[in-house]
Formats: structure tokens, sequence, C-alpha cells
């Protein structure tokens, strides 16, 4: 009998603290809330699913992001656009690389093109595990390849640059895609872009104070290039000039300059102090470039505007060779540079094995840049093929041109994820540039007012300004419905008002997110106390997790009587009791 009464009041004891439901309060840790965040890129719905199934025994998984949660896991390459607003601390889950990899560096890629130009579309490739095989860049537009190049990799990490190239037919927005491939190898990664092309050339001015060789026959180079329209005047003797276009009488006024995209000055030793002033006011308040071609070494009040007074020189048949990728190389046999290149100056070209010879050299004038040759005779040698005259100077000058800026300009913000190519529904960032109101500290010192509207895909835009006057930036969602969409700009600033259009394609299928931007996510990872981890390595971050927050621990109140697992005791008490008392026959 002794049994069935423990049984009785071990039944009675537990019904009776069910009753009253004690509390207890013991330091615990809380039930931990992690959440499974995806990246903005695509492909990783696999690796998602994996990631919550490995951890959902042993937390409470969220998929979204959630403030409150105790971590959060970030599955993918890239960081997402509400990265600042995930709960700390952030780990990151990449997928695997593989041993061999090409990676594409399209930040350089071109926006806009004008029409039957040959356009250079250069960018960077980086490959790994590579060495000894050959890699293939092409360049297409749907099915039609316009371009290729074979490049060979000599080392197991290596950066290649690759140019290719491409001659617009026809106006509107071009849809390009680049692709590089390892031989022999899956290796491969491609990229989608657009180029706007217009029926629009470069206005450039060549001015000679006198007849000057150099400059006559890069007039001549760049007469027969679609891509400019030239302007010229060239001073034969006192009162008397040979003349192309309508061009300006003196280079003193910078308000005639104004309508070109560069100046092209041949023989500057004959420019005056008023010429030099003017062409210093267009590089600071219109943001162009000027182009120097002296043909002999001579002193003047053009040495004011590069900013060197001393200069070193050589008399020898030598090869020049130019910042380029495809190794070009100039030929002069009289040749000067700077001894000491003005501050922030880049150097273009220089003597091979002596790069502190910058026979030709850049350095910024206010928004405008000033460019300076070196090369005094290079025309004798342009007839050569050692010499790359007649492509060099073209490149060049079209790449002074583009610098200008237009009145209005649209920039797409994202560098790296596809620029003017978007996937469906993805958010699309824009920097708005107003010339006259950017440069206005560089002319006059007057501030410009302007009021600035924008559309995308015919829905208008919030603008905001930017860190600077005359910049403004704007953010959209890309349409759902793949084509080509506009996005249309103005403003109301009198006699600064300008209109600004550009393209950009929505895709049908999403974009691939650019390895390059794994660094950042281990960065972003390790800044917010968490850690990084690839998919082989997706069995460690629970254990990941569990040291993380294992200093969680807080006094918790709980009530132990609530717990369903104490009907077990209850119900083996009482059945217990009864089957003690039917066996020695009581009631």
């Amino acid at each position: 009998m002794i049994a069935a009464r423990v049984l009785r009041w071990l039944a009675v004891a537990i019904a009776a603290l069910a009753v009253i439901d004690p509390a207890a309060t013991t330091a615990r840790r809380s039930d931990a809330i992690v959440a499974v965040v995806a990246d903005d890129g695509a492909g990783n719905e696999a690796l998602i699913e994996r990631v919550a199934d490995e951890l959902e025994s042993t937390f409470t998984v969220v998929r979204g992001p959630l403030v409150s949660a105790s971590a959060t896991v970030l599955v993918g390459s890239t960081l997402p656009r509400h990265a600042h607003a995930l709960a700390s601390p952030v780990f990151a889950v990449l997928p695997d690389s593989p041993v061999q990899s090409v990676a594409l560096d399209t930040d350089a890629l071109p926006v806009q093109a004008p029409l039957n130009a040959r356009v250079l579309i250069e960018f960077g490739v980086d490959v790994s595990g590579g060495a000894g095989r050959a890699l293939e860049a092409t360049l297409s537009a749907g099915d039609l390849v316009l371009d290729r190049a074979t490049v060979q990799v000599g080392s197991a990490s290596e950066r290649l640059d690759v140019a290719l190239t491409f001659v617009p037919s026809r106006v509107g927005p071009a849809a390009l895609r680049v692709r590089a491939a390892l031989s022999g190898s899956a290796a491969s990664e491609a990229h989608d872009f657009a180029v706007d092309v217009r029926d629009r050339r470069w206005a450039v001015l060549f001015f000679e104070g006198r007849p000057a060789w150099l400059s006559t026959f890069v007039r001549r180079t760049i007469e027969q290039d679609p891509r400019f329209v030239v302007t010229s005047r060239t001073i034969t003797s006192r009162g008397v000039s040979a003349e192309s276009g309508l061009p300006p009488e003196r280079l003193a006024d910078a308000g005639s300059l104004a309508e070109f995209d560069a100046v092209i000055v041949g023989a500057p030793e004959a420019l005056t102090r008023t010429d030099v002033d003017g062409l210093e006011r267009y590089m600071r308040a219109r943001g162009g470039s000027v182009l120097l071609l002296p043909d002999q070494r001579t002193e003047g009040s053009w040495q004011r505007l590069a900013g060197v007074s001393t200069w070193a020189s050589a008399e020898h048949d030598a090869p020049v060779r130019v910042a380029s990728s495809d190794s070009t190389t100039l030929h002069a046999s009289r040749l000067m540079w700077p001894a000491r290149l003005p501050d922030g100056a880049e150097q273009l070209a220089w003597l091979p094995g002596a790069r502190g010879s910058p026979v030709i050299w850049s350095t910024p004038v206010g928004g405008g840049r000033l460019i300076v040759s070196g090369a005094l005779d290079a025309w004798r040698f342009r007839q050569e093929e050692r010499s790359a005259f007649e492509r060099f100077w073209p490149g060049l000058i079209a790449r002074a041109a583009a610098h200008a800026p237009a009145p209005l300009s649209i920039d797409f913000a994202t560098p790296g994820r596809g620029g003017s190519v978007v996937a469906r529904g993805a958010w699309v960032d824009i920097a708005l540039t107003h010339r006259a109101a950017l440069l206005a500290d560089f002319g006059s010192g007057d501030s410009v007012r302007v009021a600035i509207t924008a559309t995308a895909a015919g829905t208008p835009l919030r603008v905001w300004p930017g860190s600077a006057p005359g910049r403004f930036h704007a953010s959209f969602r890309a349409p759902t419905q793949p084509g080509t969409y506009f996005i249309d700009v103005a403003t109301d600033g009198g006699t600064n008002g300008a209109r600004a259009r550009t393209p950009f394609t929505v895709l049908a299928a999403p974009l691939t997110a650019p390895p390059a931007e794994r660094a950042l996510v281990e960065a972003w990872s390790g800044s917010n106390g968490g850690a990084t981890l690839t998919a082989s390595q997706l069995h460690e971050l629970p254990d990941a997790l569990l040291r993380t927050l294992d200093d969680e621990r807080r006094r918790v109140r709980w009530h132990p009587m609530r717990s369903p697992w104490w009907i077990l005791p209850f119900a083996a008490a009482l059945g217990g009791e009864w089957w003690l008392r039917r066996r020695r026959g009581l009631p």
C-alpha cells in the first residue's frame, strides 16, 4: 500500500502544482531568432534552403530581414540594398568558388557612342587557375559575334586587359554582351550592357598661331574620322588666315569656345597672354579639354598654362610607349618632357624603361583637362608601320572630347551591377550633373540655381541634392516587364536650362552578381561581428552562431508546470495507483 500512496500523492502534487502554476527565474539563453536573408543576386535559392535546413534544429529561423533577430545570415555574394538595417551579428554564406574562375571588371565599359564610329570596348578579366590556357573574349549582339580576342594566360592568378571593337550602325540603345571563357574549362563569365548610340559628333577646334607640321597632320587625321566635326584656323601671316568652318578670331574669348568639346593648339608659343587666359577660363568654366602640340622647344606664355618651367629633352629616334592595352607606340626623333610633372598630372606616353619621362601627359585644370605632347616631330614617322600615328591621335582626342561634360548628364551610380542594364524590379540609382552649376566656382564664382525634374519609364522621380552644387541623385525600381526604357531629365535654369535622355534595359533573366563583391561581403560581415563561410563550410555555421550568441544570457521568468510533458508522469502515477488497488481487490 505504500507504493500506491506514493503514486497517489505524486499525482496530487502534480495536479496541485499545475493549478498553482509556479514561476521560476533563472539565468538562461532565450530562444535565438536567426534571420536568413538573400542578397540582390540570383541563383542562390538552393543554398538558401540548405542554410535554413542547417539552422532550424538549433534556432528559430525567419526568412527575411528582422530587426529584432539575434543574428542575421546573409546568403550570396553581394550586399543587399538594406544591408545597413540587418540585425547584428551578420554572418555570410558564399557560394563555393571554382578552382578555375574568370571574373570580369566592367566598370570602364562605355555608356554612349557616336554613330558609325569605331568604339573601343575595354574591360579587365581576373583569371584564377588558368596558367598555360587561353582566354577567349567575345563581344556579341544577340546571336551575332561582333569581335573576339584570344589572350594567353601566363600565371595561376593574373589580371588581363582586353580591348574589343564595336561599330554602331543605327541610332538608339544597343544591347551588347561581353564574355570571357577559359579554354579547356567550364570557367566563364558574361556581362550584359547597353550603349546609347547617338548621331552626335564631337566638335573640336584646331587653332594654329602659325603653320605647324604636327598639328596639321593630326588635323588631317581627325578630319577623316566620322566621330568629329572639325573647325580650324591657321594664321599664315599678319591679318591672313586659312579657315575651315566658323572658327573664333582669337582664343581670348572663352564664350566663343564653349561650343567646342576640345581645342587643339598648334605652335603654342604663338599664344598671347589673353589667349592663355581664355583657354584657362574655357577649361575651368566649360570643363573642356585643351591639347597643346608644340613642334619645337620654345618658351612663351603657354608654359604658364602647362605649369612647367624646366624641361628635359632627347634627340634620337625613339619609340614612345603609350598607356593603352594594345602596346601602341609612337616614334619621334625630337622629344621633350617636364623635369617635374605638376601635381595631379598623369602620364599618357613615355620612353620605354623610363616611366619618369612623360613625353605626353595631362593635368586637370578646374573642371577640364590640359594635355601636352612632347613628341615634337612625330608627324615625320606617321607612315611607318611601327608608329601608330593615325590610331593614337584620334583615340586621344576622342577621350579628351568625351571628358568634356554635357550641359546635363545622367550616370548610373551602381558600378559593377550592370550599369544601364538592370534586372526586373531591381533598384536603380542614378546621378545627375548640371554642368553650369557644378563648374560655377571655377568660372565666375556666381552660384547657379536650377530646378530639376526627372522621370524613369514615364514615372516621376524624387530628385535629391547631392554632395556638391550641380550634383543630384535619384532612385527608382525598374519595371517588371523586360524591354528598353528611358530616363528623361530637364532643368529650368534660365539660360542654363538643359535636357537629357538616356536608355536603360530591363533583362528577362536576372543579373548575376560580380565575384568582385565577395570581398565586400566578407568585410561587411567581419565589421558587424560575424564571419564568412562558404557553402562547403555550412556545417560549421550553427556552432559559429552559438559561440557568438553564448554571451546572450539573461534572467528569464518561466513556468515549468506549463510543459505538456507533465501529462506523462501524471498519467503514469494515476494509472499505477489504480492498478495496485485493483490487484489487491480494493475498489
